[in-house]
């Protein structure tokens, strides 16, 4: 069965709602290890990874090491992700 402390979350995009998502998920009492996030502003992205300890991947990384991914980026910004 699976449960929040025994999987793995991935984000990609790490502004104002990718970050309150990471709080919501230590909150809800996954580690810092489950965690990871992929961003495209360096200094956010450096800001987030020190903040929560979680870690920064490559997009690749992040698609084949989640289980559950999380896809928060700005609607203009979709196409480009996508």
């Amino acid at each position: 069965m699976r449960t929040i402390e025994n999987q793995s979350y991935g984000l990609i995009g790490a502004g104002v709602m990718g970050e309150a998502l990471i709080e919501t998920l230590l909150k809800a009492g996954a580690r810092g290890k489950q965690i990871s996030f992929l961003e495209k502003r360096e200094n956010r992205a450096t800001e987030i990874a020190a903040k929560f300890g979680i870690e920064l991947k490559s997009l690749d990384r992040l698609l084949s090491e989640s289980d559950l991914i999380f896809l928060v980026v700005k609607p203009q910004d979709l196409e480009g992700v996508l």
